[in-house]
């Protein structure tokens, strides 16, 4: 479902406590490597999560740094999918049975 016809809804975090100070390549391995559709995993209830690239909901280039990063900050986003059909399509088929 896209954006026009679904909900979003977003949460912004801060961390707290020692960070580096220059973006790493270390760093942006870890960062690739939880990447959004990179794990392959989907727990039992449907939902994937992973981290993307600022730019669109599919972006998990995080290979240039200019990218994601703004001054000393880094924007990155986590994406969370849940592949469960929505509420009142489960609703609509329930009563179809009742």
């Amino acid at each position: 479902m896209g954006f026009a016809a679904g909900s979003v809804t977003f949460r912004r975090f801060f961390l707290s406590g020692s960070h580096p100070k220059t973006l790493t390549d270390e760093w942006l391995a870890a960062l690739a490597n939880r990447a959004f559709g990179k794990q392959n995993y989907v727990t039992s209830d449907g939902i994937e999560t992973g981290w993307i690239a600022p730019n669109h909901l599919f972006d998990v280039d995080f290979s240039e740094t200019h990218r994601i990063t703004v001054g000393e900050f880094v924007h990155v986003a986590m994406r969370v999918d849940r592949t469960a059909p929505p509420g009142n399509v489960v609703k609509s088929y329930q009563r179809m049975e009742e």
